[in-house]
C-alpha cells in the first residue's frame, strides 16, 4: 500500500493544496475533505499553470473550471488510493507530499516518490514505473483539492460525456524530411510517417495485456483531434521521421533497443502494466519502424484487427473525426519535425544534411563560416511574398504562424525565426522595417512597434547568439514612394523616408548590427519628361550625408552599403551597377563612408556575367556584403533564385578569398521559395542547398589559390609590366616622351595566347 504524507523533515505543518479534475462518486464520505469556494478565474489562472491543461482549448477553460472544487487536506488523510473508485486526477498547487509504497516487511512503509507543485496524478497512474505495487494515495497536511464528480461532469460538458460513440482515427501529416533508417542502412523520403509498432497477437503472446486495461467502449470512442501536445495523452512520442518503407533487420541494433526501450519507459500510458520492466525486452523484440505515407490511416480506435500501438518519433499527426480536422494542439516547436541540420558529407542524399558546409573547418587560416558568414533573410523567409507573384497575389505557402497582420503575430514570427536560424545553422540574418513590424495608423505607432520588436530580438540575439548581420529601411513598398524616397519630388514623402532611416539606425545600434544597407528600390524614373535628374541625384546624396551625420552622432559603428540594380521597378534606376555607384560615391565625397552591397542577380539585369560587379567592386576596394542569390538570365526581372551553380558560387567565393574575406559584411539569401514549393522542408532544404553551393565554391577557391595556376597564367600574361619602364608608368612617374622613345626602339609587340580555353577547363578542376 502506498500513502502520500507531508515531508517528515517539515519543521512546521505545511497547508499543501491539491487539484484534482476527475470522474469521483458522489457520496465518497470515508475522505474528510472540506470544500474551499474559490472564483472560477482563480481556478482557471492555477489549471493553466499545468502543462496538461495548457492543451485545452480556451473556450473550455470555464467549463472545466466550473466543476472543480477546492479540496482541503488534514495530514494523514487519504487523497486517492489505487483500484478504489474516487478522486482519480489531482494537481499539486502548493506544498509536498511524499509517496509511501508498502515494503516487503510486513507492517512497514518505503518511501519511494515526493510529488511538488504543480505534478499530477491519477489513480490508475503508478508513480515509479518499476514498482509493482497496489498504491493508496492519502491525505496530506490540510491540504486542498479539486474535484469534479461525474454528474456535474456529465451536465456540463456534454459532448465529452454523452455523445455518441464514434470512431477516432489518426493519420500522418505532411511534413517531410529525408533521414537515414538508423540500423538498417536504408535512406527514406521524408513524406512518410515512422513508427514504432506493435501487433496485437505480438503484445499478448508475450503475456502483456492492452495497456488501456479495457478494449475500447463507449465513453472512449469518440471523436478528438489534436496534433503535437496531445500525442502523450495517446501514448504516442511527439517525434516523427518520415520515409520509404525500411527493411525490417533481423538484429535490432543496440541504438535501436535503447530508443524504444526509453520511449516505452517514458510513456505514462504503459505503466499500468503489470512487471513493465521485466517486459519490456520482449515488447522491444516485436517493435519494428513503419513508414507509412502521409495522409494514410495509422489506426482505428475499436478495430481488434489493426495494429494498436504506435510510440510516434518524430513530426506530426492528427486525430479525426470521420475524417474532418476537429482542432489543432499548439506545438512547443515551429518546426517539430525538423533537427538540427547536421554535416553528412558529399556522399549524402538526404537534402536535410550538408555536404559541404562545415562552419568551424578551418580553410586557409579561418573556419567556413567566418569566410561565409551566411545569413537568413527575413522578408522571403517568413513573412514576404511567400508564393506570390505578379498573376496572383494568393499565398501558396501557408504557414501556421500566419494568423494576421497583428502585433502577435509579428512576435510569433520572431520565435519562428530564431528556431530556424538555430536549427539551419546560421550566424547571421537581415530585415527590413516593414518586415518586422506592423505599421500601425502613423509613424509614431510605427517607431513604437519597432521598439517592442527589437527588444524581443535582442533578447532571442542574446539566448540564441545569431546576430544581425544588417537592417535597412523599407522605402519602396508603400504608396507614399512611388516616386522613390530620397529622390521623391514630393519632399514629405522624402522627409517620411529620413524618419524611417533614423529610427532604423537606432535599431541597427541596439541589435549591433554589422552593416546597414541602402537599397533605393524606386530611385529612378519612368520617363525623363516629368524628371529633374540632377536634382534627384543631388537630393540623394543630401539623403546619404544625413545618415551618415547621425550615424556618427550615436556612434554607430556599422558599415554603410549601397545595393545597385539596373531596372525594376523602374525603367531606369540612378543605381545601375558597381560601378554607376561607385562612381555617384566618388562624385559626391562619400566613397570614404560607403561600400556597395552587391546582389548577383541584379548584375544579370545590367547584362553582366553573374560575377561581374562582384569582381569590379573587390577591384576598386568598394565590396561590403553580397546578397547570394541567382536569377535566370534569360529573363527581364528580379528571380531571387538560391544559388545552386557551383561554377558561379566558386568564382564567386574566389573574389571573396582574394579580397581577404566578407566582414563585416556577409551572404545573405535574398532568396525566395518557387511558388511551386509548399512545403515547409523547402525553407531549410532550399538553405542548405544554397549554403553548401557556396561552401563547395570556397574549397574550390582555396585549392585553386593555394596550387597557384590560375595566378600563374595571370602573372605571364602581364608579366612584361615588371620592367623598369612599365613600373614607372604605373607609379605615374613616367612622361608620354619616354614611353613613345620605348616604342620607337622596340621591335613590333608580339602576340601571346590569352589561354582562355585552357583557364576555363582550369575553372572546372575545382568545382
Amino acid at each position: 500500500m502506498t500513502r502520500f504524507r507531508t515531508n517528515s523533515n517539515s519543521i512546521r505543518e505545511e497547508e499543501i493544496t491539491i487539484g484534482v479534475i476527475t470522474q469521483k462518486q458522489a457520496a465518497l464520505e470515508a475522505w474528510p475533505i472540506g470544500i474551499a469556494l474559490q472564483s472560477s478565474q482563480e481556478k482557471i489562472e492555477f489549471l493553466l499553470t499545468v502543462p496538461l491543461f495548457q492543451r485545452l482549448p480556451q473556450d473550455e477553460h470555464p467549463v472545466v473550471a466550473s466543476v472543480c472544487e477546492i479540496c482541503r487536506f488534514k495530514r494523514m488523510d487519504p487523497i486517492i488510493r489505487q483500484g478504489a473508485r474516487g478522486e482519480e486526477f489531482f494537481v499539486i498547487k502548493s506544498g509536498q507530499a511524499d509517496v509511501y509504497a508498502a515494503a516487503k516487511t510486513e507492517g512497514k512503509q518505503e518511501k519511494i516518490a515526493s510529488l511538488k507543485v504543480a505534478l499530477h496524478g491519477k489513480k490508475s497512474t503508478r508513480c515509479v514505473p518499476h514498482v509493482r505495487r497496489e498504491i493508496t494515495l492519502v491525505k496530506v497536511p490540510c491540504c486542498e483539492a479539486r474535484t469534479l464528480s461525474e454528474a456535474a461532469f456529465c451536465e456540463q460538458w456534454h459532448e465529452l460525456c454523452a455523445d455518441e460513440p464514434r470512431t477516432a482515427t489518426i493519420v500522418a501529416m505532411l511534413a517531410p524530411q529525408l533521414q537515414s533508417a538508423q540500423g538498417f542502412g536504408v535512406l527514406f523520403c521524408r513524406s512518410e510517417v515512422q513508427a514504432l509498432k506493435i501487433k496485437r497477437s505480438d503484445f499478448q503472446a508475450r503475456g502483456s495485456r492492452d495497456p488501456t486495461g479495457t478494449r475500447p467502449g463507449p465513453d472512449r470512442d469518440r471523436d478528438l483531434t489534436g496534433t503535437g501536445a496531445l500525442a502523450q495523452s495517446l501514448g504516442l512520442h511527439k517525434k516523427l521521421k518520415f520515409g520509404r518503407r525500411a527493411a525490417v533487420s533481423s538484429n535490432k541494433q543496440s541504438f535501436d533497443k535503447a530508443k524504444d526501450t526509453k520511449a516505452m519507459r517514458t510513456n505514462e500510458n504503459l505503466w499500468v502494466i503489470g512487471n513493465l520492466e521485466d517486459k519490456i525486452p520482449a515488447m522491444t523484440a516485436v517493435m519494428w519502424k513503419e513508414y507509412v505515407k502521409a495522409g494514410k490511416r495509422l489506426i482505428t480506435e475499436g478495430d481488434m484487427e489493426a495494429d494498436f500501438f504506435y510510440v510516434v518519433q518524430e513530426g506530426k499527426f492528427e486525430i479525426t473525426v470521420r475524417e474532418e480536422l476537429m482542432r489543432d494542439w499548439p506545438a512547443t516547436e515551429h518546426f517539430p519535425s525538423i533537427s538540427k541540420i547536421q554535416f553528412e558529407g558529399p556522399q549524402s542524399i538526404n537534402p536535410l544534411a550538408f555536404k559541404y558546409y562545415q562552419p568551424d573547418e578551418v580553410i586557409m587560416g579561418k573556419k567556413m563560416r567566418d569566410w561565409c558568414r551566411f545569413a537568413v533573410a527575413w522578408w522571403h523567409t517568413f513573412n514576404g511574398q511567400m508564393g506570390t507573384d505578379p498573376f496572383s497575389n494568393v499565398k501558396t505557402h501557408l504557414r501556421p504562424w500566419d494568423v494576421d497582420a497583428s502585433m502577435d503575430t509579428f512576435l510569433t514570427r520572431v520565435d519562428v525565426a530564431f528556431e530556424f536560424f538555430t536549427k539551419l545553422g546560421v550566424d547571421y540574418y537581415c530585415f527590413h522595417d516593414v518586415d518586422v513590424a506592423p505599421q500601425g495608423k502613423d509613424l509614431k505607432e510605427f517607431q513604437a512597434n519597432l521598439d517592442t520588436i527589437s527588444d524581443k530580438l535582442l533578447s532571442k540575439q542574446k539566448e540564441t547568439g545569431v546576430k544581425l548581420l544588417w537592417s535597412t529601411q523599407n522605402l519602396f513598398s508603400h504608396p507614399r514612394y512611388k516616386d522613390g524616397a530620397a529622390t521623391a519630388p514630393n519632399f514629405d514623402s522624402f522627409a517620411y523616408g529620413c524618419a524611417q532611416t533614423k529610427k532604423m539606425l537606432d535599431i541597427g545600434k541596439k541589435l549591433g548590427a554589422e552593416t546597414h544597407v541602402f537599397w533605393g528600390g524606386r530611385e529612378g524614373f519612368a520617363t525623363a519628361l516629368n524628371t529633374k535628374v540632377k536634382d534627384e541625384l543631388d537630393h540623394m546624396a543630401s539623403f546619404l550625408k544625413l545618415a551618415l551625420a547621425y550615424k556618427k552622432k550615436i556612434g554607430f559603428s556599422a558599415q554603410f552599403t549601397i545595393e545597385p540594380k539596373a531596372r525594376e521597378p523602374t525603367a531606369h534606376q540612378y543605381d545601375y551597377d558597381a560601378q554607376t555607384v561607385i562612381g555617384f560615391l566618388y562624385q559626391h565625397g562619400l566613397e570614404k563612408d560607403f561600400k556597395v552591397n552587391i546582389e548577383p542577380n541584379h548584375t544579370t539585369l545590367a547584362g553582366h556575367d553573374y560575377e561581374h560587379d562582384l569582381r569590379m567592386a573587390s577591384a576598386l576596394g568598394m565590396l561590403g556584403s553580397i546578397d547570394c542569390n541567382a536569377g535566370q538570365p534569360y529573363l527581364g526581372w528580379d528571380t531571387d533564385e538560391f544559388p545552386s551553380d557551383p561554377r558561379k558560387s566558386l568564382l564567386s567565393m574566389l573574389i571573396v578569398v582574394e579580397q581577404g574575406g566578407i566582414a563585416p559584411g556577409g551572404n545573405n539569401f535574398d532568396c525566395k521559395l518557387r511558388r511551386e514549393s509548399t512545403d515547409i522542408e523547402d525553407m531549410f532544404i532550399a538553405h542548405i542547398g544554397g549554403m553548401d553551393c557556396l561552401a563547395r565554391g570556397l574549397i574550390g577557391a582555396c585549392k585553386m589559390i593555394e596550387e597557384g595556376l590560375m595566378k600563374k597564367a595571370l602573372e605571364t600574361r602581364y608579366s612584361s609590366w615588371s620592367s623598369a619602364l612599365a613600373k614607372k608608368v604605373a607609379e605615374g612617374k613616367a612622361s608620354l616622351e619616354e614611353v613613345e622613345e620605348y616604342a620607337l626602339k622596340s621591335p613590333e609587340p608580339s602576340t601571346s595566347s590569352g589561354k582562355q580555353e585552357y583557364l576555363e577547363q582550369l575553372i572546372n578542376r575545382y568545382i
